[in-house]
């Protein structure tokens, strides 16, 4: 899947890569793995907040960075479901709650 970034200045572009494997079996008729989606959150300066300290935190040695990194990240993207939520039209809404129940599943 290709990007399409926008950096704004002259500051270094940086970026989180999480690579995750989807262990629970997916609902009929939606392959999760081979679909590419964006969920466009809107301003929300918790989200902002969590990845800058998800980014902090998953430099850091050992295992309770590990164990850090991964609770901000099911924060970051509970906060980015809650935002999708609240500003999404009809469309998107079908999308995003097929996409939020197979999540959730998976963290279970």
């Amino acid at each position: 899947m290709q990007l399409d970034r926008h950096v704004l200045g002259d500051i270094r572009w940086e970026y989180l890569l999480v690579l995750y494997r989807i262990c629970a079996p997916e609902p009929g008729g939606f392959c999760l793995p081979k679909s590419h989606f964006e969920l466009v959150p809107g301003h929300s300066p918790r989200l902002t907040e969590l990845l800058e300290l998800l980014w902090k935190v998953s430099r850091e040695p050992g295992g309770i960075s590990a164990f850090q990194t991964e609770m901000l990240f099911r924060c970051a993207l509970e906060e980015l479901f809650v935002c999708v939520r609240n500003q999404s039209n009809d469309g998107e809404q079908a999308l995003f709650e097929q996409i939020s129940r197979c999540v959730l599943k998976i963290r279970l």
